[in-house]
This record gives structure tokens, C-alpha cells and sequence, in this order.
């Protein structure tokens, strides 16, 4: 899967999941904003 699929797929499921209200600072954060982290796994540093 690329990074543009991935997002595709999370992004039709942004509504099943709720902002974090027990910590004030997440409280406030948008829900449709995006964060990506990329790892690699297989240390081939292709990333």
C-alpha cells in the first residue's frame, strides 16, 4: 500500500474516532487534522 492509499483508507474513518478530552491541549485539536509517521521495517532506509 502507498502513503496515498493509506491516507485514502484512515481518512474514511476519520468519524469513527474521538478527540482525546482528558487532556486539555487535545481537547482543542481538530479532528481532521493529519499526522503521519513512517517506519520502516525493514531498516532499507527507503523511506
Amino acid at each position: 500500500m502507498n502513503l496515498n492509499d493509506a491516507i485514502q483508507e484512515c481518512w474514511s474513518k476519520i468519524d469513527e474516532g474521538q478527540v482525546a478530552t482528558y487532556i486539555p491541549a487535545l481537547a482543542k485539536v481538530d479532528p481532521y487534522q493529519l499526522g503521519v509517521y513512517l517506519f520502516d521495517v525493514t531498516n532499507d532506509k527507503k523511506v
